[in-house]
């Protein structure tokens, strides 16, 4: 497990505001993304938007 900590004197950045978890393994294919928000969790998990969570968390 990784735990990324995003200090305060960071300032804003992409995906503030919502508790994203990245789930991946060792199958690519069953790689996926939970976005919480007030509706409840949203599962995404295309290879488009697994590049774009990515992208945010790099």
């Amino acid at each position: 497990m990784t735990l990324l900590v995003i200090p305060f004197e960071a300032g804003a950045f992409p995906g503030a505001g919502q508790t994203v978890l990245y789930a991946e393994g060792p199958v690519p294919q069953l790689d996926t993304v939970q976005i919480d928000n007030s509706l409840g969790p949203l599962f995404v998990h295309t290879d488009v938007q697994l590049l774009k969570y990515q992208a945010i968390l790099d």
